[in-house]
């Protein structure tokens, strides 16, 4: 396809002989085949970058019934953030960037772990993370109310994407790493968010404050010796 892209497409063809193979096939048996096909591109998932449309198919045929509004709200969510996209017309919507004197590496590994958010983000308290940094991992930070989130793409020293849902209310981030010298990094953060009446119970002044500081702190952090 070009563009150091693939494009895998498995077709399985039956040719029912009689009426009673026709409707099996078609109530029930095409089912099964179309998730042993789905789980079969999931295994190809550790080594090679597939499609939206095939994780989605998976995710899907494993659960074998229609998604409920919740998990269409996350798979909506997960595609927007794959795409390295922010929500459509969302209502609140906010970026901001800062310098950082100090390497991309150097600054990807404070920004990456974690674990230790809190001690450089009181905001960021009880912040913990469902085993390493890749895509797919689950996070969460917060007290009383956590916010749940769900890393969607990474490349490395360079993008994070990620989604999460809090009391209703739906996000995608994005990081962006720019690399402006060997010994200075240009870090973009930019959030989109929306739900019931959060046009009017929140503002994009307040969110982009909100990562104006999330970045100032990351900045002190990175560029401690």
């Amino acid at each position: 396809m070009g563009n150091s892209k693939t494009k895998i497409e498995w077709i399985y063809r039956g040719l029912p002989t009689n009426s009673i193979t026709r409707v099996v096939v078609g109530t029930g048996l095409i089912k099964v085949i179309h998730c042993m096909l789905a789980n079969a591109l999931m295994i190809a998932e550790n080594d090679l970058e597939i499609s939206w449309q095939e994780v989605n198919l998976r995710l899907t045929c494993n659960k074998i019934r229609p998604l409920n509004k919740k998990e269409n709200v996350i798979m909506d969510l997960s595609q927007i953030a794959y795409e390295e996209r922010m929500i459509p017309d969302a209502p609140i919507l906010a970026t901001h960037a800062i310098e950082i004197n100090a390497s991309v590496e150097r600054v990807w590994q404070v920004a990456t772990d974690v674990k230790n958010w809190p001690q450089w983000h009181d905001h960021l308290k009880n912040a913990k993370i469902g085993g390493p940094f890749v895509q797919g991992a689950h996070f969460s930070f917060g007290g009383l109310f956590k916010h749940h989130l769900t890393l969607s793409k990474i490349k490395q020293f360079d993008l994070v994407m990620y989604f999460g849902t809090l009391l209703g209310y739906a996000g995608v981030t994005k990081w962006k790493f720019t690399p402006v010298t060997s010994e200075k990094t240009k870090v973009t953060f930019t959030e989109s968010s929306k739900g019931f009446l959060l046009g009017v119970l929140y503002s994009n002044d307040a969110l982009e404050t909100h990562l104006k500081t999330w970045l100032e702190k990351l900045k002190q952090r990175a560029e401690l010796n």
